[in-house]
């Protein structure tokens, strides 16, 4: 699958060693459990933005070590589209708290074009980037248009 941001061509990754995790990307029950709680607390924020024909500003939505869900907004990139710099902030933002072990699971969405496997050309998508401290960790893209 090939994702593009922005117009510009990366090869995504499945990991983003946030959380410094094992190697491989790996895990079932619980972290799944979690990053996915992440994942739908987050979705109904993009989807309005896209809905409202807004470019999405990446942001993130983290679970602390006690298990709460909380918003994650960067404040070095003003509010925008994405770009790849915007993207790189919000990671080094979130690499910072993770280092400190304050962070359980992190969720980042941004806007994507993805070309599905199937062919067709590309699509307007919510990337959304789960990792757990726990080993899991998944890309999942909701196509809108």
């Amino acid at each position: 699958m090939r994702n593009d941001r922005i117009g510009v061509r990366f090869s995504w990754i499945s990991c983003l060693g946030i959380l410094f995790l094992a190697s491989a990307c790996w895990g079932a029950g619980k972290p799944r459990e979690e990053a996915e709680k992440l994942m739908q607390a987050g979705l109904p924020a993009a989807r309005r933005a896209v809905v409202e024909g807004r470019e999405m500003t990446p942001f993130a939505y983290l679970m602390t070590l006690k298990g709460e869900i909380r918003p994650f907004i960067p404040t070095e990139e003003p509010p925008g589209p994405a770009s790849q710099a915007g993207i790189d902030s919000l990671v080094r933002s979130l690499r910072e708290g993770a280092e400190g072990g304050s962070y359980r699971a992190i969720a980042i969405f941004v806007q994507a074009r993805v070309a599905p496997p199937a062919g067709g050309g590309t699509t307007e998508a919510i990337e959304v980037m789960l990792e757990h401290r726990g080993g899991y960790c998944a890309n999942a893209f909701f196509p809108y248009t």
